[in-house]
């Protein structure tokens, strides 16, 4: 009949449409894979070139981190101070192994001699007990006045019991005196011992 016949473009078009998208499909992957192939080798060889990731944060171009030494240890710690113990007139204090006691403290206009040049002399009778097990000593120069804001050191005599120096043996107790020259105004002062052969350091205050 004349509605079915079908020519030749028709059966074409009929072919094309039963065919034609899987052979298309076909070629297009063909052609496409090299393609993704060598993407796929370009992503990997650029993921490969970076550094990896440690979690730390490296230091900025140019600067130098110091590494840790091995042989480190930790710093000493600081030496504790030395222990200044504090008393007045008959009051036994200790520095170290001596304590020291001081029996009077009076001011004078001069003694045995001595004629003080700035106004008058005080003068500190002290008992000296050595409570180590080696014999010691107390010297001049372990003995200061403090007093009105300035420092006194004693009165150098010839006698050196009377300029504050003395051997004390281990277990002894000696009596040494000690003079200042200080000014008419001075009416009290604080006297430091701190000794050449003991640790520590006692301070009295006087009169």
């Amino acid at each position: 009949a004349a509605g079915s016949a079908v020519g030749p473009g028709a059966e074409a078009q009929a072919a094309i449409g039963k065919g034609g998208p899987e052979v298309s499909r076909q070629d297009v992957w063909r052609a496409a894979l090299p393609v993704l192939l060598a993407g796929l080798a370009g992503v990997v060889a650029l993921a490969g070139c970076q550094p990896a990731d440690t979690g730390r944060e490296e230091p900025p171009a140019g600067s130098e981190e110091a590494a840790p030494s091995r042989d480190a240890t930790p710093s000493e710690e600081a030496t504790p101070e030395e222990r200044t113990e504090t008393g007045s007139v008959g009051e036994a204090v200790s520095a170290g192994s001596l304590t020291l006691t001081v029996r009077e403290a009076e001011f004078t206009g001069g003694s045995e001699g001595v004629t003080p040049r700035e106004g008058r002399l005080l003068e500190v009778e002290i008992d000296v007990t050595n409570d180590g097990d080696a014999d010691s000593a107390v010297v001049t120069d372990d003995w200061l006045l403090e007093a009105g804001g300035r420092r006194y050191a004693p009165v150098r005599v010839e006698e050196p019991e009377r300029r504050g120096e003395r051997a004390v043996g281990a277990g002894e107790t000696e009596d040494v005196k000690v003079l200042f020259d200080v000014p008419d105004e001075v009416s009290s002062g604080v006297l430091v011992f701190k000794p050449v052969h003991a640790t520590g350091s006692a301070r009295v205050g006087v009169p």
